[in-house]
């Protein structure tokens, strides 16, 4: 016999929180394959942290200069630029788990080789850039194959859940591994940073290999005929269409930061490496809250609204970040940024990959892979421009156009809300 429906006073007080709240969102970590997904993204993820504050400050004190700061992150950028899109044509073609565990063991041994030449003493930049080239070819497949194979690893109704708890790990490492790679660089050099780095990925090797290889569908077309059929789905969907747009300004002009916190810890701020890495774990700390305040909400209406106020609000935090040079207070715009980025970055993927279905994710989520490709290659001429303007009126030119931009983004907020069904209220 049906049971009855409850009535007033028999349901529960906190039934609406409970489909949003902390126990619905923990049932994700029941699932084995997910749950070792978020082992090895954690572990791989605080390599790449630990690795960016190693590269950053190791080609600083090689060249003293921003330009060549902009020009290895450039050397990262291109290959993306240039291969993401065939990288999500391999998420899509083939097992994403061991596209996984190839671009792993690539960034392991590229990192240990540059460890080796920094303990013999003949580490050079032009090093660090071949190094930082290979890497971009590994991002350029990782990328595409991490990001989609959660949508494949757990049901939909708990996709936004596990995309929250992945940011919720990624920067718990943001906030981790900057801290502990300028420490490391401080007691023990910058190549302590990058055997540790490889140790990180090599542990994400191993607990990647416990997911089981999912099934593929029989490959019906070339490898040109997928990539075409993924842009002709993106010109055709306005909804992922303006969510990669939005994506690519946040990207061009609210990361730019990045790449230029080496020279706001050495001549800006006079805090050396153990402050840069302080800096970096302020952003992944303002993240770790963003992301555990949207995993609180779970999926709620509005998400244009969140779009939008998150890109302001990130805009404002590189700002003050920037016009202000308290250390102190530097620390709070930055939390301001980590919280406004990773609110606006989990938010898209989300409908983006909700939006583009199973077949296409690989292939879609390229796109953002290659916009953050385009990121670096925006660095070099960040950098020149840091060299002659100084680093501080460089972020506030960059945020200044992300604030106008995403100003005019919110006009076509009503297109958006119409192909998704999201509110624009």
């Amino acid at each position: 016999m049906a049971k009855p429906p409850p009535t007033a006073s028999s349901s529960p007080a906190v039934s609406v929180t409970d489909a949003v709240g902390w126990r619905r969102l923990f049932d994700v970590f029941e699932i084995r394959p997910y749950r070792l997904l978020w082992l090895g993204t954690l572990f791989s993820f605080g390599a790449m942290q630990m690795q960016g504050v190693a590269r950053g400050w190791l080609v600083y004190k090689l060249t003293g200069s921003a330009t060549a700061l902009g020009g290895v992150t450039f050397a990262v950028g291109l290959p993306m630029v240039l291969l993401s899109l065939f990288g999500g044509v391999a998420a899509d073609r083939w097992n994403k788990r061991n596209v996984i565990l190839i671009s792993q063991s690539m960034l392991c041994l590229v990192n240990f080789g540059l460890a080796i030449l920094i303990t013999i003493g003949v580490i050079q930049y032009w090093h660090v850039v071949i190094g930082a080239v290979l890497n971009g070819i590994v991002f350029s497949l990782n990328g595409p194959a991490r990001t989609s194979l959660v949508a494949d690893l757990v049901p939909e109704e708990k996709l936004t859940s596990a995309i929250a708890f992945n940011s919720t790990g990624t920067n718990l490492t943001a906030v981790a591994g900057p801290a502990v790679a300028g420490a490391l660089i401080a007691a023990f050099g910058v190549e302590a940073a990058y055997y540790i780095t490889s140790t990180f990925y090599l542990i994400a090797i191993v607990t990647i290999r416990g997911i089981p290889i999912l099934a593929k569908a029989p490959i019906k077309r070339t490898v040109l005929g997928d990539l075409l059929e993924g842009l002709r789905f993106v010109r055709v969907n306005g909804t992922i269409r303006l969510l990669l747009v939005w994506t690519l300004l946040v990207v061009l002009f609210g990361m730019q930061y990045q790449v230029l916190l080496p020279v706001f810890a050495v001549d800006v701020l006079h805090v050396g490496a153990s402050g840069l890495g302080t800096l970096l774990s302020a952003v992944g700390i303002g993240g770790l809250l963003g992301s555990l305040a949207l995993a609180f909400l779970g999926d709620f209406e509005k998400k244009t609204m969140l779009l939008a106020g998150s890109c302001l609000a990130l805009a404002a935090g590189l700002i003050f970040f920037s016009a202000v040079h308290v250390y102190a207070l530097t620390l709070v715009g930055l939390g301001v940024v980590g919280f406004a980025g990773i609110t606006y970055m989990a938010t898209n993927n989300t409908i983006v990959m909700v939006t583009a279905g199973q077949q296409m994710r690989g292939r879609v989520m390229s796109l953002n892979t290659l916009g953050f490709g385009l990121q670096p290659m925006l660095a070099l001429p960040v950098g020149i421009m840091a060299d002659n303007l100084g680093a501080p009126l460089t972020v506030i030119s960059a945020a200044s156009v992300l604030l106008l931009g995403t100003v005019l983004l919110v006009g076509f907020r009503s297109a958006l809300s119409a192909d998704s069904g999201i509110s624009a209220q």
